[in-house]
């Protein structure tokens, strides 16, 4: 178990800076949104990749999960005898690990108990089957699945507009996945970036559909100011102004390039070649060579019966007897 988080951490770690370097000013915000989903979940399903490449042209070596294995495990094995029953430094961290995917699990339950209980005696409109429940509470504007809590005082159009967007393209349904993630992965920082950086696309793609035009560029903008200083409702929702809002302002105001990122989605192939070649195990048997079966030689031991003289017996027998006479 252990092998297997390390070995997820360190594809996290490669695969965020992977992404900084390559995608970290892209204004192509869904693609942007599908490489950090990818390399999100191919982080967690590398340790169960397994190739095996045959050739006489590879020598054996181990994979990192085998090398790691043998760090962590053997050790134990030789130092331990079999009666004793103190813990090991393997189970200590195995026990703390445990503890916090627990705690860090009902932290998300939880979070999610406190949004539903917002809509509690609260008045709420279905329009296109999404809930608009309206709120006395100060906060920002909030979506999470197919509902949208707004403040009483606080209902723009263009707010609107932009809750809108996170609930039909699922937006929830990403911040979800990276929270269970990060329940698993709870002493990895990389997880949390690429879940802040998650979360930061969102709101880019949500600003660029609720303007529609450059004239309501200018309005945007001077709300995204006055929503600047208000409070984050949840970690797990998608609040209106989750997002420095310098940064927000100025993906708004720059041109979308659309040369160049499918050189930027060719270039993390080589990358994620080298985290699988990490866990790959390589055989040093000939390909198409059939292994040799020993042959199996029976041997059979004939016995031979033995032949009597009649004539022999005979002599033996009377001299027998005379030998009895004497």
């Amino acid at each position: 178990m252990i092998t297997n988080l390390i070995l997820t951490f360190v594809a996290t770690m490669v695969l965020y800076f992977s992404y900084k370097l390559l995608f970290r000013n892209s204004n192509r915000f869904q693609l942007n949104r599908i490489v950090l989903l990818t390399i999100s979940i191919f982080a967690f399903a590398l340790p169960f990749i397994r190739i095996n490449i045959e050739g006489q042209q590879f020598q054996e070596m181990p994979s990192f999960k085998q090398e790691m294995d043998a760090i962590f495990y053997s050790d134990a094995m030789i130092e331990a005898p079999v009666e004793t029953k103190t813990l090991s430094i393997t189970d200590i961290i195995s026990y703390i690990y445990i503890i916090g995917v627990v705690f860090f699990l009902m932290k998300f339950v939880y979070n999610i108990f406190k949004i539903y209980k917002i809509k509690a005696g609260k008045k709420i409109e279905t329009i296109d089957n999404v809930n608009f429940i309206y709120t006395n509470e100060s906060h920002v504007p909030f979506s999470f699945l197919k509902n949208i809590y707004i403040p009483k005082d606080n209902l723009d159009e263009m707010i609107i507009k932009h809750e809108m967007s996170h609930v039909k393209n699922h937006h929830s349904v990403d911040v979800i996945l990276m929270e269970i993630m990060i329940a698993f992965q709870w002493f990895n920082p990389f997880i949390r970036m690429i879940k802040n950086e998650l979360k930061s696309n969102h709101e880019f793609i949500a600003d660029s559909e609720a303007i529609k035009n450059e004239d309501e560029k200018s309005n945007y903008m001077m709300l995204l100011l006055q929503q600047c200083t208000a409070d984050d409702f949840s970690t797990i929702a998608n609040n209106f102004s989750f997002l420095l809002t310098k940064k927000r302002i100025s993906m708004i105001t720059k041109n979308q390039k659309v040369k160049g990122s499918v050189i930027k989605v060719l270039l993390t192939l080589p990358v994620f070649a080298l985290l699988i070649l990490l866990n790959t195990q390589c055989d040093n048997t000939k390909p198409n060579e059939e292994k040799q079966q020993p042959a199996v030689t029976e041997t059979w031991t004939i016995l031979e019966q033995p032949v009597y003289d009649k004539e022999a017996l005979n002599l033996q027998d009377s001299i027998y007897r005379v030998a009895e006479v004497m």
